[in-house]
């Protein structure tokens, strides 16, 4: 599609927003705490994922515009992640468990943490598939 984000900086994306979400997270958790940045994380998460059920009824599917709203979406996905869940499981990891149980503690953690983490990038990919294949069926790509 014309005026679509191209894959080669539209990969960047999700990296550099995991890499502002977590600086943004960690003086978060400093200044409000765990279950404020918690709540606010888990809140843009939910809009974040919500966003591409609505697009259809936003935006003219398929459209560059649609595409690029589903990138940013990812991308605030990504971020939210970060401020919430995805330090403040560092913070309640190593705070809850005692010295001795520690590291088992944080594998557990970050296994937990990466499993949904791949659910999200399927979710957005099989959606971000679908919006773009159904742009070539139509001609539009």
């Amino acid at each position: 599609l014309a005026g679509a984000p191209q894959p080669s900086w539209a990969l960047l994306v999700v990296p550099a927003s995991n890499l502002a979400g977590a600086v943004a997270g960690t003086a978060l958790i400093g200044a409000v705490g765990c279950r404020r940045a918690m709540l606010t994380g888990l809140s843009g998460m939910t809009a974040a994922t919500l966003l591409p059920l609505l697009l259809p009824r936003l935006l003219p599917p398929p459209s560059a515009p649609m595409l690029a709203a589903l990138l940013a979406s990812l991308g605030g996905w990504a971020i939210f992640f970060q401020l919430g869940p995805g330090c403040s499981y560092f913070v309640a990891v190593t705070e809850a468990a005692p010295p001795r149980l520690r590291a088992l503690s944080v594998s557990l953690g970050n296994s937990a943490r990466y499993f949904l983490e791949l659910l999200a990038i399927r979710y957005f990919v099989q959606v971000w598939g679908a919006a773009s294949h159904a742009s070539l069926l139509l001609g539009m790509g």
